[in-house]
């Protein structure tokens, strides 16, 4: 199913969702490591990289989502088709914390309109 972006978001916004899904995307790795005492060994196996390169990768596509929204929505080039495109992205992408309890309410209105994956 297709999410229907119709609101842009601030950059205020999107600055908030890419901080508030790189911390959880951290917090997530911090306790993987503490669950699994081998991932945080030096130096480290080429599993327990593998597993620790998914939430950074996460990390780096909301980041990647991030500015690209930014400069679509407030830049030499913007295009507010691109820019619904890319937040629709981002916040499928995100939609995993649509229900956390720290998540600001103007996120968690902007992520109710996402489809999990």
């Amino acid at each position: 199913m297709t999410t229907t972006v119709t609101a842009l978001p601030t950059a205020e916004q999107v600055s908030a969702l890419a901080a508030f899904g790189t911390n959880q995307v951290q917090q997530t790795a911090d306790k993987l490591k503490q669950r699994l005492p081998e991932l945080a060994e030096e130096p480290r196996t080429v599993e327990a990289e593998l597993i620790l390169s998914v939430p950074e990768t996460l990390g780096k596509a909301i980041n990647h989502y991030a500015r690209l929204l930014l400069d679509a929505l407030d830049g030499p080039f913007a295009d507010p088709e691109a820019a619904r495109s890319i937040w629709r992205s981002m916040l499928n992408t995100c939609v995993v914390w649509r229900d956390h309890p720290a998540l600001p309410a103007d996120l968690r209105d902007a992520l109710a309109t996402a489809e999990p994956l």
